[in-house]
């Protein structure tokens, strides 16, 4: 079943450098997980967001090397 929460998330911080900042118009009361791939699929991180502060949701970046990568909620 598909999130009511992912519905309503932008990336705020686009490009990014250290890292990425989605915001969402209701409140986020649950945390979730991400996957970081590159261009290829290639799954570079998955993990569990706990950085949730009402609103805002804060995914650390700053291990990625430049370049164009995939999020996947």
């Amino acid at each position: 079943m598909k999130s009511k929460h992912l519905d309503s998330l932008s990336v705020i911080t686009n490009p990014a450098k250290n890292y990425l900042l989605l915001k969402s118009i209701i409140d986020i009361t649950s945390e979730f997980y991400y996957t970081i791939l590159d261009m290829k699929g290639n799954e570079i991180v998955c993990s569990r967001i706990h950085n949730i502060y009402g609103k805002l949701v804060s995914i650390s970046i700053d291990f990625l090397k430049s370049g164009m990568y995939l999020l996947k909620l």
